[in-house]
């Protein structure tokens, strides 16, 4: 479970191989990923966002063997897609949504900065 504190954006959530769906959130908005789903949080507003994140595991009831996977990139057998892999499409829609807002976007996928 995701709890957006503040900022304006949206999430993209989908499973391997399905299409992206895109979910529009606010402060006071809860965003809940299904498990073993990819997704992806975007601010798009002028203000920083914050979010908590409530999720599974603990010193107690340990999930090491998904945690490791999270930190990896996909092409080494982990969870994550690194920015350099993802679809063009992701960042196309973030610069989009963030011109409707009159953001400046200042990095891009393809220089890095």
């Amino acid at each position: 479970h995701v709890i957006i504190l503040s900022g304006h954006g949206y999430s993209l959530l989908w499973s391997e191989g399905s299409k992206k769906e895109k979910f529009d959130w606010d402060a006071g908005s809860m965003v809940v990923p299904p498990d073993r789903w990819f997704h992806q949080h975007f601010n798009t507003g002028k203000e920083p966002a914050r979010y908590l994140a409530l999720r599974w595991g603990s010193r107690k009831f340990s999930t090491a063997i998904e945690e490791e996977k999270l930190a990896k990139s996909l092409k080494l057998g982990g969870d994550q897609i690194e920015y350099e892999d993802e679809d063009e499409e992701v960042f196309a829609l973030f610069k989009g949504e963030c011109d409707k807002n009159g953001v400046e976007v200042t990095w891009s996928p393809k220089i890095g900065k």
